[in-house]
């Protein structure tokens, strides 16, 4: 510093490591050898380092905050996230697993760095039970068609080798995850427990007093959602829930959205009804 120069004032950075530079161990004489001995800064001078490194702290989530308001999407987090994460959702008979109702549909669709593979499941299950007439008006698959699918026991190692123990993403994940687990005790099998991120809780979070529901979230963020305007079938909504997860804790601009239409891979073709029988005997249509 030269003569007539002011002090320079510490950044706050600056004031965090220069705390931690004081704290170097300084040499004492002793005669003959050198002994070292630790430095130890007035109490005073520590308490002030450690408010710089919170007001640090504290701009750094300040600036998040300005930019997260600005780009109009979340700021990227400084780490990269999970490497491999799985989006889920399912169909149940009614809202209550403790109270006996099952898991009739499932859908998985992977995504590494944010961006779908093209792997995914989509399953279909016989709930050995009959759904709720307002579920049956949510995910428009009927008793009938549904006895005719395999359990879901059937398919509980296939679901838990493609979840594997990655993070799961979801909208509204802990009713998905109630279920999922449910439906792995059913099967005789350990409950999954791992990460979980969920963009329900992450959109209330950032838009408080804002219905959070799946189509309203979506709208919020541009993305169409007229492909669950009759039913909302599990692998469209854990589509759609991978895009808000792009943009909405990802930090994307414009999500990349799987395909929509995905078939249930284990479908099984009910066999004619009597009447579709009879008719087919008559010649007539069907």
């Amino acid at each position: 510093m030269g003569e007539g120069s002011t002090p320079e004032r510490l950044s706050p950075r600056a004031a965090c490591f220069e705390s931690r530079s004081t704290s170097a161990p300084q040499h004492e004489g002793t005669g003959e050898g050198v002994t070292i001995a630790p430095a130890r800064p007035p109490r005073r001078a520590l308490d002030i380092s450690s408010r710089a490194c919170e007001s640090a702290r504290d701009s750094e989530d300040r600036m998040r905050g300005m930019i997260e308001s600005v780009l109009g999407h979340a700021a990227p987090a400084d780490e990269a996230g999970p490497v491999r994460a799985v989006v889920v959702d399912c169909e149940t008979t009614g809202l209550s697993h403790a109270g006996g109702d099952r898991m009739v549909s499932f859908a998985a669709i992977e995504i590494v760095g944010h961006a779908p593979t093209g792997r995914a499941l989509h399953l279909l299950f016989n709930p050995g039970r009959p759904s709720h007439w307002a579920a049956r008006k949510v995910h428009g698959l009927s008793d009938d068609l549904l006895s005719h699918q395999p359990a879901f026991a059937d398919h509980a190692e296939e679901i838990a080798a493609f979840v594997g123990d990655d993070a799961l993403v979801g909208h509204n994940l802990r009713f998905d995850v109630a279920f999922l687990n449910a439906e792995f005790a059913h099967a005789g099998r350990g409950a999954w427990a791992g990460r979980r991120i969920c963009t329900l809780e992450r959109f209330k979070s950032r838009f408080p007093g804002q219905r959070a529901s799946l189509d309203h979230a979506c709208g919020m963020f541009g993305i169409d959602v007229s492909a669950r305007a009759r039913h909302h079938g599990a692998f469209i909504d854990a589509a759609l829930a991978c895009g808000l997860y792009q943009v909405l804790v990802a930090g994307m601009e414009a999500p990349r959205l799987p395909f929509l239409d995905v078939p249930p891979a284990n479908y099984v073709a009910p066999p004619p009804s009597k009447r579709a029988r009879r008719r087919a005997a008559l010649g007539e249509p069907a």
